[in-house]
């Protein structure tokens, strides 16, 4: 069995990373293969462009903490992914999924904050292109108290056809 496990993607954050790795860890236990998406371009300071900046607080109130600032947030930004590389089998570059939705079996979505509609990738992450018998919803979350009024509908809809496949296959 093959399955795509799909999340936030990114080195930063402790808590999505290792919520990531445990979901990623409880797949491979029932499955033959589990890759990662990788949504976002592969790079990653010093590789890319992505050189963790200092937020623009303590560039104004400690200025002399910037460099350090940067430099520990790098080598932990670093720690993450050299983790994530030899735990983690992550496939980056990928095409549309609609195009590749035949090569898995199941397409899990899950950890912090993954149908947050702050993030870009919220949309994404409804699997709106996968049929709803490969959809696996797995500790997924909002992360906000309320859902602003431009999206309610879609958040509607969305977990509408999740809710009403779980209930579906519940009855049979």
């Amino acid at each position: 069995m093959k399955v795509a496990q799909l999340a936030i993607d990114d080195y930063t954050n402790y808590g999505n990373f290792l919520q990531k790795y445990a979901i990623h860890t409880t797949i491979k236990k029932f499955a033959d293969d589990v890759e990662f998406f990788w949504y976002i371009q592969n790079t990653f300071w010093p590789e890319g462009n992505d050189l963790p900046y200092p937020p623009k607080y303590i560039l104004e109130r400690y200025p002399h903490e910037a460099v350090r600032w940067c430099f520990c947030e790098a080598v932990r930004i670093s720690k993450i992914k050299e983790f994530s590389e030899r735990y983690i089998n992550t496939r980056f570059n990928l095409p549309y999924i609609e195009e590749i939705a035949d090569e898995y079996d199941f397409f899990v979505v899950g950890s912090d904050q993954v149908w947050n509609p702050d993030f870009w990738l919220y949309p994404l992450l409804f699997l709106p292109f996968i049929p709803r018998e490969k959809k696996i919803a797995y500790a997924a979350s909002i992360g906000i108290a309320e859902i602003p009024d431009d999206v309610k509908e879609y958040f509607d809809k969305a977990l509408k056809v999740l809710l009403m496949f779980r209930y579906v296959k519940k009855m049979q």
